[in-house]
């Protein structure tokens, strides 16, 4: 009878004991498992623009006027983000909490892009590998380390209404992409400016879930 009284106390002291030992390690593990799931933005990224280097505007009937559109679209494309930065929200797309444009390299690309050839009725695409050579292009004396970031447009294809471009982020100091997805949407809204950058704003919200 005793021995029996002695082992149910063992049994209620260990049971006791287990339970303590979830309350407290419970809250713990809950705490860490929160922290994956809601991880914040962190570190700065500078973001060089929208190239179009590599592009092609698909449809000769939607794009009448190539040099207006090298000469005054693809700045404008430029400047819309940052002129409504809180739209195009490049930082929380890339999950950063600082963010710093600087768009001369691209700028520069972009105004020796040769109209004559950015129009087309053919099919267009662009590989991995020739996102690596525009990366490799984009070095200046302005920033020599950190991350940075690029859009480098494939294509606006009026024939589908579908933008294509490679969303990449690439190493300063080596000029090497750390990681490139290419990613398409459809265009929406009233003129070029307005109809072309909804795929650029759709691709940025995306990249959010997908990048």
């Amino acid at each position: 009878m005793i021995q029996n009284l002695i082992k149910m106390k063992q049994t209620f002291q260990f049971l006791l004991t287990l339970l303590l030992a979830v309350f407290i390690l419970a809250p713990s593990v809950h705490a860490q498992k929160k922290s994956k799931r809601k991880k914040g933005p962190s570190g700065k990224v500078v973001f060089y623009g929208v190239d179009f280097s590599q592009a092609r505007f698909i449809g000769k009937e939607g794009f009448t006027d190539p040099p207006e559109l090298q000469e005054n679209f693809l700045p404008k494309w430029n400047h819309l983000i940052i002129n409504e930065e809180e739209k195009y929200d490049v930082k929380k797309a890339l999950n950063k909490s600082n963010l710093e444009y600087y768009f001369d390299v691209v700028t520069e690309r972009n105004a020796a892009v040769d109209p004559e050839v950015l129009v087309t009725n053919s099919n267009h695409s662009i590989s991995k590998e020739d996102v690596t050579k525009v990366v490799a292009g984009l070095g200046s004396e302005a920033h020599t380390s950190g991350l940075g970031a690029v859009i480098v447009v494939e294509s606006f294809d009026k024939r589908s209404d579908i933008g294509t471009m490679w969303l990449t982020t690439f190493d300063i100091a080596t000029l090497t992409v750390k990681k490139t997805q290419r990613m398409s949407a459809k265009a929406r809204g009233f003129g070029i400016r307005n109809y072309w950058a909804r795929t650029i704003f759709e691709v940025l919200e995306d990249a959010q879930k997908k990048f």
